[in-house]
């Protein structure tokens, strides 16, 4: 997929390319480990054969600025079964938050899921975080609140 967005300045709001074959995400693998263990406390930690097994199979997508250095911008992790997809992780580099890189991500998942026929696309998100309003932005729905995990009782 070649879908882009053209932006203003240089750092904050790059040209980018949401990457989705496997042999275009690969490459980015550390990048993805690394932003994902910098933002643990949002994201929940997954070792880095996940992101791999996730790569080889399609579930994830990378954006990346499209110049000929392919600076990495961000990811979404996700997986499928189906009719149904879920939203594990998205994450975009600190210094490009803002562009609209997140929501080219999702929106990416989103289309490729449509066009399989999918019933829907859904993220389970602490309701504590920041990222919520990210999601609300996107039209995604508080459908249920569940208690997470016994260390941080959140709500999920």
């Amino acid at each position: 997929m070649n879908e882009t967005a053209a932006g203003q300045g240089q750092s904050k709001n790059p040209k980018v390319e949401i990457k989705q074959r496997p042999d275009e995400v690969l490459p980015f693998l550390k990048s993805v480990q690394k932003l994902a263990d910098a933002g643990r406390h949002e994201l929940s930690f997954f070792p880095f054969s996940v992101y791999e097994t996730a790569a080889k199979s399609g579930c994830l997508y990378v954006a990346a600025s499209d110049k000929s250095d392919a600076t990495f911008c961000g990811y979404v992790l996700f997986g499928d079964k189906f009719p149904y997809a879920k939203i594990f992780q998205v994450s975009v580099v600190p210094t490009y938050r803002g562009a609209g890189i997140g929501k080219m991500l999702v929106d990416a998942v989103v289309n490729t899921m449509e066009q399989k026929g999918y019933m829907s696309v859904s993220a389970r998100v602490a309701n504590d975080l920041e990222a919520n309003d990210f999601w609300q932005q996107l039209q995604f729905l508080t459908v249920i609140q569940k208690p997470g995990g016994v260390s941080r009782k959140r709500l999920i």
